[in-house]
């Protein structure tokens, strides 16, 4: 069984990880890797749930798309983050493997489906999603 204590150092170093995808992304954006830097943002997404999931205490899914448990956690959240946190992680979910792959059916790459608009509303979301679990990762329960 991991400790409170534990779950709570695994949060920490989730968050610092998205931090780390974030500032990678905003380098990539300024590039023009558009494509990757949705893909960084949906991983800054992920690890950013996950880590507000381990604060709580809450074995997150072993998938990218935490907004199922986001949903089902009912600890005192405000109800509003929380729908803008499991929005974001369904979104940015779904657009991370067309970010890496592209869309093999219509036979188009990741730069061809993502343009520097998609690109900054990613890093958006990711850098909100980012504030709000840390400051709701680090109240006490």
């Amino acid at each position: 069984m991991v400790s409170r204590s534990e779950f709570r150092k695994l949060s920490r170093a989730y968050l610092d990880q998205a931090r780390f995808r974030l500032e990678s992304a905003a380098r990539v954006m300024r590039q023009g890797k558009y494509a990757y830097c949705v893909r960084l943002s949906a991983e800054g997404v992920e690890l950013s749930t996950k880590a507000l999931l381990r604060s709580r205490g809450v074995e997150y899914p072993k998938f990218h798309d935490t907004s199922p448990a986001l949903l089902a956690l009912k600890d005192g959240l405000p109800e509003k983050e929380v729908s803008f946190l499991a929005k974001a992680s369904e979104e940015l979910s779904r657009k991370r493997a067309l970010a890496m792959y592209g869309d093999e059916a219509r036979g188009l790459g990741p730069d061809e489906i993502f343009g520097r608009e998609d690109a900054r509303e990613a890093y958006q979301t990711a850098t909100e999603s980012l504030r709000i679990c840390q400051r709701l990762a680090s109240k006490r329960r």
